[in-house]
């Protein structure tokens, strides 16, 4: 059962969601990662040669498209981590000026610092197992710097799980099961 299902299923998400929280702080101290808020186009990273990022090949969801939404004024928060001075993922959301809520718009993770791939930190919820990894970080960070009520469409179990885990919760008015809403 993948850990969307599991986390769904606990008794007290509340407190889960508490103590996943606290995790992921502390994971970001026990794996010597360094998070930064980009607030300026100028210091968004290039991502390195020979990384296998989701969305950097692409012209929409990348840090370049980011830079240009900043450049352009658009209210776009960034937030990138770096292990060993190499960048191991980012963050996107976005505030379009006719929405109430900040879009998530990505979160990516390099490959190889993926949860799948034996980086993150595992805690025991309910007799569960449940692992901490980079894409908590990059949401939790855009959460403590995002204002006011956010949302994402979350299209896959894991990406769901790393949202949900955090707070964000599916409003069941909505058709769409990928939908998570935080805040009012």
């Amino acid at each position: 059962m993948n850990s969307e299902l599991r986390f769904e299923q606990l008794k007290d998400r509340e407190e889960a969601v508490k103590l996943l929280t606290l995790a992921t702080r502390l994971f970001i101290d026990d794996s010597d990662l360094a998070v930064r808020v980009v607030t300026t186009p100028e210091d968004i990273l290039a991502v390195p040669a020979g990384s296998e990022f989701k969305y950097s090949g692409h012209t929409w969801g990348s840090l370049d498209d980011a830079k240009h939404s900043m450049k352009e004024g658009i209210a776009v928060t960034v937030v990138v981590v770096e292990k060993d001075g190499v960048l191991v993922g980012y963050g996107i959301a976005e505030k379009e000026m006719d929405d109430e809520a900040t879009e998530f718009e990505f979160v990516d993770v390099d490959r190889w610092a993926r949860r799948s791939r034996s980086f993150f930190k595992e805690i025991e919820l309910e007799g569960n197992p449940f692992r901490i990894g980079v894409a908590h970080v990059l949401v939790l960070t855009l959460m403590d710097n995002i204002k006011g009520p956010m949302e994402t469409d979350a299209t896959n179990p894991a990406s769901r799980y790393a949202f949900k885990s955090l707070g964000f919760v599916h409003d069941d008015s909505r058709p769409n099961p990928c939908i998570l809403e935080f805040g009012e």
